[in-house]
C-alpha cells in the first residue's frame, strides 16, 4: 500500500527541515558570516550590473544632503517655536524610499549574484547542492512512491529538457514501485 498525501507531506516536510538543520550547522561551524557576507556583496553586484550603481551613489549623496538639511529645517523651527512660546517644536519629518520597482531588481539580480558567489567555494557549492535537493523534495518523495510508469515518463521528461535531476531524485527512481499485493 502506497503512502497517503499526508504522509508523502509529513516526510517532504521533516527531510526539508533536517536540510534547513544541515545548512545552518554547516554555516554556523564553517563560516558563520558567510550568508551576510555573500548577501551584501551580491547586491552591491546587482546594482552595478544592472547599471545603477552611479545612481545609486547619487541617490545616497542627496539623501545625506536632505538629512543635513532636514536637521537644519528642525533646528530653525525648534528655535522660532523656542522664541515665540517656548516650547520645543515637533519635527513633522516625512519618508520616502526608493521605488518598489527597483528594489525588486535588485532583489531579483542578488540572488542570480548570490548562487555565482557561493559556487566559488566548497562550503557554498554544498549548500547550493542542499538547497537544490530541498526545492526538488516534492518531486522526489512522490517519485519515490509512485509506479513505474510514473518515473519512466519523469525519466523521459528529463531527457526531452536536457535536464539532470538532483542526487536524491535519480535515487528515488531507482527505487522498484511496491506491489499492489503488499
Amino acid at each position: 500500500m502506497g503512502l497517503t498525501l499526508r504522509e508523502k507531506e509529513h516526510w517532504r516536510d521533516r527531510i526539508a527541515r533536517r536540510i534547513d538543520h544541515t545548512i545552518e550547522e554547516l554555516q554556523a561551524v564553517e563560516d558563520p558570516g558567510l550568508f551576510e557576507r555573500v548577501r551584501n556583496q551580491a547586491e552591491q553586484q546587482a546594482w552595478a550590473s544592472l547599471g545603477l550603481k552611479g545612481m545609486q551613489d547619487e541617490v545616497a549623496k542627496i539623501r545625506e544632503e536632505e538629512k543635513r538639511l532636514d536637521q537644519r529645517r528642525k533646528q530653525l523651527w525648534a528655535n522660532m517655536l523656542a522664541v515665540v512660546s517656548g516650547e520645543p517644536a515637533d519635527d513633522g519629518r516625512r519618508h520616502y524610499s526608493q521605488p518598489s520597482e527597483i528594489a525588486s531588481a535588485v532583489r531579483r539580480r542578488s540572488l542570480v549574484h548570490e548562487r555565482e558567489l557561493l559556487e566559488q567555494s566548497a562550503l557554498g557549492q554544498k549548500i547550493l547542492h542542499l538547497q537544490r535537493e530541498k526545492e526538488e523534495l516534492l518531486d522526489t518523495v512522490w517519485l519515490a512512491t509512485s509506479p513505474t510508469q510514473v518515473k519512466q515518463l519523469w525519466s523521459r521528461f528529463a531527457e526531452v529538457l536536457d535536464w539532470q535531476p538532483p542526487e536524491l531524485q535519480q535515487q528515488a527512481l531507482s527505487i522498484e514501485p511496491l506491489s499492489d499485493e503488499s
